[in-house]
């Protein structure tokens, strides 16, 4: 930023700007997560509910599944797509996503992917074998976050399968 007092003379400072951008509450009807230890092929599949979400929203809308909570820190963009017919591939894990404006809903699921660095901040390691954790999911889209903290009851086979539901 540069500042002029109008005579001549100036002074410029670097200056930052955060921006939080809106975030609303919605539910989780359905969040499953398993991590396969030994092979690294793991799972996940969340269905998340918003009034927000019985809106149609155009072709060429982009999506994303984001780690974090929006209002404390950049989330972690987990995977992110464009809505085509309400339907859209992930670019980053390639999941799925579905917009269902009728039930208010988007769902993701992803498979063969791996996920347990992404999720091992939140305590989806292969120790403890049992646990909750407490993990912040949303989506993003048309500029909003829609979300919230969700809890999970985790535990770890001995066959090194790791589940949260």
């Amino acid at each position: 930023v540069t500042v002029s007092d109008g005579f001549g003379g100036t002074a410029t400072a670097a200056l930052a700007v955060t921006v939080n951008l809106p975030k609303f509450k919605a539910t989780a009807s359905k969040k499953k997560f398993q991590l396969n230890f030994k092979t690294g092929s793991d799972t996940l599949s969340v269905t998340l509910s918003s009034a927000s979400f019985n809106a149609a929203v155009p072709d060429g809308t982009a999506i994303a599944l984001v780690l974090g909570d929006p209002a404390v820190a950049v989330p972690t963009v987990l995977d992110s797509g464009t809505l085509t017919k309400n339907k859209a591939t992930g670019a980053k894990l390639f999941g799925k996503f579905t917009y269902n404006a009728k039930a208010g809903s988007v769902t993701y699921t992803l498979s063969k992917s791996s996920l347990q660095s992404a999720l091992a901040a939140f305590g989806a390691k292969q120790t403890p074998a049992s646990g909750t954790l407490t993990i912040p999911l949303y989506i993003f889209i048309q500029s909003q976050y829609y979300g919230d903290d969700f809890i999970f009851s985790y535990s770890v086979s001995k066959a090194g399968i790791g589940k949260g539901f």
